[in-house]
């Protein structure tokens, strides 16, 4: 893959995860926490082509290999952590926690600095 085309696809994935971001956001605002966790459950799928069931058997390494891209493993990791915020306020802090776990072994493993999201992440690990 050519330098620009590869930069093309990396920017319209990262706008299409904002934009999915933004929808789970104004859901979570709107106080629909159930159809913010399906739009984030299936948002791996429509996004990265990873089927969410799916995610508890990669490893940090197979998930950088896949995903190709430091920006994208950070869109992936944005996304880990809605999730697992939304499964936190829904009452159950055990997956948020594996899912804030996993986020952040990707985040070593992609070599991505993010700090502010690391915080985050951190956080929900408990």
């Amino acid at each position: 893959m050519s330098g620009y085309v590869e930069r093309d696809y990396v920017l319209r994935l990262v706008q299409k995860a904002a934009l999915l971001l933004a929808r789970i956001l104004r859901l979570r605002g709107e106080r629909h926490d159930g159809d913010a966790l399906r739009a984030a459950e299936t948002a791996y799928g429509e996004l990265f082509g990873i089927d969410r069931r799916f995610l508890q058997f990669l490893t940090p390494a197979m998930l950088a290999d896949r995903l190709g891209h430091p920006r994208i493993a950070q869109a992936f990791c944005e996304l880990m952590a809605e999730e697992a915020d939304l499964r936190k306020l829904q009452g159950d802090p055990v997956t948020a926690s594996v899912l804030a776990q996993q986020a952040l072994a990707l985040l070593d493993e992609a070599h991505v600095p993010e700090e502010g999201l690391r915080l985050k992440l951190r956080d929900l690990r408990g």
